[in-house]
């Protein structure tokens, strides 16, 4: 069997939590944060020229107002925002793109696959390093690794599901979440579900990006996806 990644199974109750709140909230201001297409992005390692620099700034500029008009049409669905919304991001990537020369994208294009291998290494010594912890037995790695993929089809289904409304999606993601949380609690001692909550909260509070979670280091600033 496949070796269980304890990492996938808190980020997934960290992502369930997560939707239950945020899933009816299409307008919650998080776009500029999230969404960022500035030179800033790029970084320093791609020597951008300073009329890239502008163009990126003037790209940037007007993505956030287009986004920002977005948040503010009242009638619209959920889907017709998301699919607008990713027309908007879909076409200032490419627009981007079309600014950097070829060599920049290829340097970009490592970067990204660099910083996947790395998280991925990372998880698995993450991963490791909690299951020597928590001291699972067979039968219990083989019943979260189960409950793990339930739940996450579960989740997966509702976040697809176009015919539900926002509050729907909601209600059925607390569900889901109550549920893994009482599968946790059947499946590991009381002292192992203490150290797996403990673990799952330095996720929600973000302590892995700053070098405080499992991750184990302080994370470095590294290009956004292009």
């Amino acid at each position: 069997m496949k070796k269980l990644s304890f990492v996938a199974i808190i980020a997934l109750a960290v992502s369930l939590s997560a939707s239950a709140q945020e899933v009816p909230n299409r307008t919650r201001g998080d776009y500029k944060a999230k969404h960022r297409s500035g030179a800033a992005m790029y970084g320093k390692d791609l020597n951008l020229t300073e009329d890239q620099k502008a163009k990126f700034k003037s790209l940037s500029e007007a993505q956030r107002n287009e986004l920002a008009a977005l948040q503010k049409q009242e009638n619209i669905s959920v889907k017709e925002s998301r699919e607008k919304r990713a027309a908007i991001m879909e076409g200032y990537k490419t627009k981007r793109d079309a600014v950097l020369t070829t060599e920049q994208k290829a340097m970009v294009a490592k970067k990204q696959v660099e910083r996947k291998e790395g998280a991925r290494k990372r998880g698995e010594q993450a991963g490791a390093k909690l299951e020597k912890e928590l001291n699972l037995t067979p039968e219990q790695k083989t019943k979260l690794q189960e409950s793990r993929k339930v739940n996450g089809d579960k989740a997966k289904a509702i976040r697809e599901n176009q015919s539900l409304t926002a509050d729907q999606k909601k209600a059925q993601m607390q569900k889901i979440r109550e549920e893994q949380k009482a599968s946790m609690k059947s499946i590991l001692t009381p002292e192992q579900y203490s150290k797996m909550e403990s673990q799952k909260g330095q996720f929600r509070k973000g302590d892995h990006k700053r070098g405080k979670g499992p991750r184990g280091e302080k994370a470095k600033k590294t290009p956004t996806t292009v």
